[in-house]
């Protein structure tokens, strides 16, 4: 039986990559594919092009809203999304292989215990220049799954390749609190509440241009940029997606360890107590991350 799954891209002034990213998309092998795309307000010919999709391919629908930034947009399509087997994020500016969906639902299948079980998975990605050729030696993805509370601490996972099931869906849609990420609050909270498959594999080709620098730079060039971020005034992004996390799911954790450990986390800044347990909390890993958290920075 062929597995019906809604890819939901959100778009902002990308006339250049957006006809590429879309014939891949639409070039998926054994799965009935559709496009659920919303605009944040594209000041370029964008809406024009998804226009003419839409009205060419039944399986493509467009909606335009008002300005929220990639992360709020990405959720805002989660809200309006409907009843498909999967669903998976999609970027404006990458180039799919054709068997990207059809592997994902292969390797959740395998590892699908109940009806009722939250699955992500992800996997590798092939980094590539704006003249598609392939950089090699750039890995800065994590290449394993993170556990529970490493995907408190950080986001290093793209959600480019990401796909989730339909109960995964309904668990995310429940969240309407701080992120940072859509990706981020993805992981974290499937995480907490089913399993995350990681495939070493990779069916995306991952386009490094000017807009998206991060994969080109040295070590020593992501040094100076956490060494800057030491002495910017926090954003606080762990502890308040967090709190929020804890206010929406506190009734839905069954593992009492985690609850209290995301608890902590998301109010420590609030009560001294909580801010010793968390420095002392084990779950929560690296001597940096503990020195955050003295100087009130995660």
């Amino acid at each position: 039986m062929i597995s019906s799954v809604l890819v939901l891209l959100s778009t902002y002034n990308g006339e250049k990559y957006i006809d590429e990213l879309i014939l891949s998309v639409l070039n998926q092998k054994n799965c009935d594919c559709h496009l659920l795309i919303r605009d944040d307000s594209s000041t370029d010919n964008t809406m024009k092009i998804l226009r003419k999709y839409e009205n060419n391919y039944n399986n493509i629908h467009v909606y335009q809203g008002n300005n929220l930034g990639y992360a709020k947009s990405f959720w805002n399509l989660i809200e309006n999304s409907g009843d498909y087997d999967y669903y998976a994020f999609c970027d404006q500016d990458d180039i799919w292989l054709p068997d990207k969906l059809c592997s994902a639902i292969k390797l959740i299948e395998e590892n699908k215990e109940t009806q009722k079980q939250a699955l992500l998975y992800t996997s590798n990605v092939i980094c590539i220049n704006n003249d598609k050729e392939i950089i090699k030696n750039t890995s800065f993805f994590c290449n394993k799954p993170l556990n529970v509370y490493q995907s408190f601490q950080k986001s290093i996972l793209p959600g480019c390749t990401f796909v989730f099931n339909r109960y995964s869906k309904e668990v995310l849609k429940k969240y309407n609190g701080y992120m940072e990420s859509h990706d981020w609050a993805t992981y974290a909270i499937i995480s907490v509440f089913g399993k995350v498959i990681y495939d070493h594999n990779s069916y995306i080709h991952y386009r490094i241009h000017e807009q998206n620098t991060i994969g080109m730079m040295t070590k020593k060039e992501m040094l100076k940029i956490k060494i800057k971020r030491f002495f910017k005034k926090s954003k606080n992004s762990r502890s308040k997606f967090a709190k929020d996390f804890f206010d929406t799911y506190a009734n839905d954790i069954k593992d009492k360890i985690i609850k209290k450990s995301i608890m902590q986390l998301g109010y420590y800044r609030k009560k001294m107590i909580l801010k010793l347990k968390l420095l002392f909390n084990n779950n929560f890993k690296g001597f940096i991350f503990k020195i955050y958290v003295i100087l009130n920075k995660v």
